[in-house]
């Protein structure tokens, strides 16, 4: 199939060729005020590779397209981060960022401040953080990381923004698979975390795909979940076999159970669920099979369905497959903004910003 090329403005947000910035998410907190965070590193390689000064980086702008580079700061208290970073609208002016960071135990369990090097025995694990950020001053205040583990998940990983119920409990769906447990035959699992407005405790709420329970489907990672217009509350799988394609899984009763995901019908690596004001649903993902590209799908009955006549390519400047981690929201005038990074020449990624009307 070959998707029309969708009509949009593009203009770079994040670049630096001497460090490698990628994997942007970003929110408006209120008029004028737009809070970015990105993964940060000297390191050239994917996020799949440990780097010691692996970071996230935030800033705020007054724009989703200008990010004031000036108020760029690291945030404190995250070693070895930067790996899925994601963040959510509390209020005004709080913001909740959600990122994994590298945890690196010596033969002992004992955590290490450096990175193990030599022959020593090490276990290397991915564990998902929340941090309170302040947004009420000119300069955001970040809270201390909490990380997000519950009894029987004492590591998960994540990958998308959390969900505010109307009561201000907070969704965040999390994996637990061979990236948190080290053990590559052990069945993955995706499930939902639950914390209270403060995030001051993280505790186990549902179950959205057991692998154990379906051995006869592949395994699933990386969930987006969005709010659809029917009310109903959508999960955007990645099914980790040969043919990555989406599935996608429903819940009516706000989270607390879930349908066995069902095919989309596409592939797509990395993804992302935008609810659009008129009720349609709209999917950013990224093909990474040469020519690498990030697609556009739009559903009209709540991600049941994702018609091809509906796909849209909005890029394929990526030199390579490391492009993509597409994020964004829907404008006050109806436009979608959307954010991801590309590959250019010598491994260096640009962050880039898009605004287009579908």
């Amino acid at each position: 199939m070959t998707a029309k090329r969708l009509d949009a403005d593009i203009v770079p947000l994040a670049e630096n060729k001497s460090r490698r910035c990628s994997q942007l998410c970003s929110v408006r907190l209120r008029d004028n005020y737009y809070l970015f965070i990105h993964h940060d590193s000297k390191s050239p390689d994917p996020p799949g590779i440990i780097k010691p000064d692996g970071a996230l980086r935030a800033m705020v702008g007054s724009s989703p397209l200008l990010p004031d580079h000036s108020t760029a700061r690291n945030i404190p208290r995250l070693t070895h981060a930067g790996t899925a970073p994601s963040v959510i609208r509390l209020s005004d002016t709080r913001a909740l960022a959600i990122d994994n960071r590298w945890l690196v135990y010596n033969w002992l369990g004992e955590p290490d401040v450096q990175l193990l090097k030599g022959s020593e025995l090490v276990a290397v694990l991915v564990g998902a953080c929340s941090i309170i950020i302040d947004c009420s001053g000119e300069k955001p205040l970040f809270g201390i990381p909490k990380f997000i583990r519950a009894p029987h998940y004492p590591v998960v990983s994540s990958y998308d923004a959390p969900v505010v119920l109307d009561d201000g409990s907070i969704l965040c769906p999390v994996d637990y698979d061979a990236y948190c447990t080290q053990i590559p035959d052990k069945p993955w699992e995706s499930v939902i975390m639950k914390a209270d407005k403060k995030c001051s405790n993280w505790e186990l709420y549902s179950e959205i795909f057991m692998q154990k329970d379906n051995p006869d489907m592949p395994p699933m990672c990386r969930p987006s979940v969005k709010r659809a217009a029917d009310g109903n509350l959508i999960c955007a799988m990645l099914g980790a076999d040969e043919r990555q394609q989406i599935y996608i899984s429903v819940s009516n009763n706000e989270g607390k159970t879930w349908s066995l995901p069902t095919p989309s019908g596409f592939s797509g690596t990395t993804h992302s669920l935008i609810p659009l004001a008129d009720g349609r649903l709209l999917i950013a993902y990224t093909d990474c099979q040469a020519p690498f590209g990030i697609h556009i799908r739009v559903s009209e009955d709540s991600g049941r369905t994702w018609p091809d006549s509906d796909c849209r390519l909005l890029d394929d400047s990526s030199v390579s497959g490391d492009c993509g981690w597409t994020r964004g929201f829907q404008l006050d005038d109806g436009s979608v903004f959307l954010s991801y990074y590309v590959s250019g020449k010598k491994k260096t990624t640009t962050i880039l910003g898009a605004v287009f009307n579908i």
